[in-house]
């Protein structure tokens, strides 16, 4: 049996939400019956009533799922998806980028840069940083959050740098600017690790 990659499952969700919520949004059909009395109005006389229904039990299951990293990082960078083409590109970008292998904060950091920077753009970055790429694999000098941070923090700083250099930097520069803002002081959930007996 193949593995699928966490993006792969990522997807899989996805889709799965995007029917829930396609039902939701379905109309009612007849309401389903629960078996429960109906109760009765009190008599009264000279005019009819109708019997008030009792309220039907709630039928709504509430499950709190923590996001994955890589809808954080779709949610952040791309927002809303309109299709399956454009949630396909995102998870072939995060896939392609290598990000499930990285830091969590480093991962949405990357797959925001590939998105709207291109990913060759994005390889140029991180090698201003010393994070190399060899076989797919980063290789990535830090010791301890502080180092990541620091890295994290620098990368994000060439990537202003960059975005100051464009033809479009005069009317957009502000726009950029607090995009990288945001994504440096974005709080990334992590996922809980599943494990199988």
């Amino acid at each position: 049996m193949a593995k699928q990659t966490a993006a792969q499952k990522a997807k899989a969700k996805a889709a799965t939400a995007a029917k829930a919520t396609q039902a939701q949004k379905a109309p009612a059909t007849a309401p389903a019956t629960t078996g429960a009395p109906v109760a009765q109005a009190p008599a009264t006389t000279g005019a009819t009533t109708q019997p008030t229904p009792a309220p039907a039990p709630s039928t709504e299951l509430v499950i709190d799922v923590t996001p994955s990293l890589i809808d954080q990082a779709i949610a952040f960078s791309m927002g809303e998806l309109a299709d399956e083409a454009q949630a396909q590109a995102a998870f072939d970008l995060w896939d392609g980028m290598g990000c499930e292998a990285l830091p969590p904060k480093l991962a949405v950091a990357i797959f925001d840069c590939a998105h709207h920077q291109g990913p060759k753009v994005c390889e140029r970055l991180l090698g201003k940083v010393d994070i190399t790429r060899h076989d797919g694999e980063y290789d990535i000098i830090a010791n301890d959050q502080g180092d990541l941070d620091h890295i994290l923090r620098d990368f994000l700083a060439w990537r202003l740098r960059r975005y100051a250099f464009t033809a479009a930097a005069a009317t957009k520069m502000l726009e950029w600017s607090q995009h990288i803002l945001a994504l440096q002081a974005l709080d990334i959930i992590e996922p809980e690790e599943t494990t199988q007996a």
